[in-house]
């Protein structure tokens, strides 16, 4: 039962801060694209591409980091609860 609570938790918990972390991404990469359209420097937007696409390979690879946190977590949740369990079976009822 507090083997499931948690995986729940954890679950949620990846949902909410890839969620935030992608919303994050496309406003930063909107301020970027609409601060390079109004400078307009020399009609060059080049910096402003290189800039959106180094946020965007850092968030996302920020979003896969957050999503192997949580599967190893639950890994760790499960394999510590299945031993709790195998331990507590092997306890003598007459103990």
């Amino acid at each position: 039962m507090v083997e499931k609570k948690l995986i729940k938790h954890i679950k949620t918990l990846k949902i909410i801060l890839v969620s935030l972390i992608n919303i994050w991404f496309f406003y930063v990469l909107f301020v970027f694209y609409v601060i390079g359209y109004i400078r307009n420097i020399k009609g060059d937007h080049a910096i402003t591409h290189v800039f959106a696409i180094y946020i965007a390979l850092h968030v996302f690879s920020l979003s896969f980091f957050i999503i192997a946190l949580s599967w190893i977590a639950t890994f760790f949740v499960r394999l510590y609860f299945k031993k709790k369990h195998k331990h507590e079976n092997l306890k003598s009822p007459f103990s």
